[in-house]
């Protein structure tokens, strides 16, 4: 069985620990044992593996092929298209991460050109 996030491991299983004691911070796959009991071993490492930037890149593209292949396999137009909606709202989506990560930079630059005023004695 699997600790609860945030828990030190679990029940009798002494916490994973760094030279000079100090306590490892579990895995992500180990904090987010919601679903890991249902993965592969190979998917396990595979999750382990994915960058935790906020991007969609691979999974647009992922979307991009699979829609290629349906249609070139003939699939209905139905199902193609249901294939385009999905593709759109991860464009949309991966838009407004991008968006929110260019308010973030402008915010932490206005902050920065701000304090640096002050310290010059311009504001």
């Amino acid at each position: 069985m699997v600790g609860q996030p945030g828990r030190e491991g679990s029940a009798g299983e002494a916490p994973k620990r760094r030279r000079g004691g100090k306590a490892l911070r579990p895995s992500r796959a180990e904090r987010g044992a919601f679903y890991t009991e249902l993965f592969t071993a190979d998917e396990v490492a595979d999750l382990a593996k994915v960058d935790s930037d906020l991007s969609l890149e691979e999974e647009i593209g992922l979307l991009r092929v699979a829609i290629r292949r349906a249609f070139a396999e003939g699939e209905s137009l139905e199902a193609v298209s249901r294939s385009v909606q999905r593709l759109a709202q991860a464009l949309k989506t991966e838009r407004q991460l991008q968006g929110q990560g260019i308010r973030n930079l402008e915010e932490a630059l206005a902050r920065v050109l701000d304090e640096l005023g002050t310290e010059l004695g311009r504001n």
